[in-house]
This record gives structure tokens, C-alpha cells and sequence, in this order.
């Protein structure tokens, strides 16, 4: 029922959906929708047991990113174009 809090883990939902597709390692196993519900019972129980199994959650997640960006490549011009200048 509190609207601000409502708004806060919505947002960082759709953010962590966002970085998870564009980040996550080729061929990983996405969460099931059972995790999901497991945690959904939990919090509406045992808020500890909820909050590490949140943080556990979240710590898988964040396993299967890639997030160190590939360096970028150096192009030399001349070399590209040397072939056609010929």
C-alpha cells in the first residue's frame, strides 16, 4: 500500500530487466517463475528468511552478468583503405 515504495521497486524491476538483457552471458539459465513465487511466499511470511533469500537471488543474478565492457578497437585508416588505393 505505500505508493512511493510501490513506484521505487518498480522502477529498479525494469532497470534490472534492462541490464540483464543487454548484459547477461550468451546461453545462461534465465530465473524460473517458481523462484519468484517461492520469494513472493516468503515475504509474505518469514521477512528474514525473505531478505536472504532475496539477497541470494540478486547475488545469482548478478553471476550470470558480463559487465566489463570489450575494449574498443583501433582502426588505422590507411591500412584499411591501402588495398583500394592501390
Amino acid at each position: 500500500g505505500n505508493s512511493v515504495l510501490h513506484e521505487l521497486v518498480r522502477d529498479l524491476m525494469a532497470r534490472s530487466a534492462l541490464i540483464t538483457a543487454i548484459y547477461e552471458r550468451p546461453h545462461s539459465e534465465a530465473c524460473s517463475h517458481s523462484c519468484h513465487g517461492e520469494l513472493v511466499d516468503l515475504l509474505e511470511g518469514n521477512k528474514t528468511q525473505f531478505a536472504q533469500a532475496m539477497l541470494a537471488h540478486l547475488e545469482d543474478l548478478e553471476s550470470q552478468l558480463v559487465l566489463i565492457e570489450p575494449k574498443a578497437k583501433q582502426v588505422d585508416i590507411k591500412t584499411l583503405f591501402a588495398d583500394i588505393a592501390k
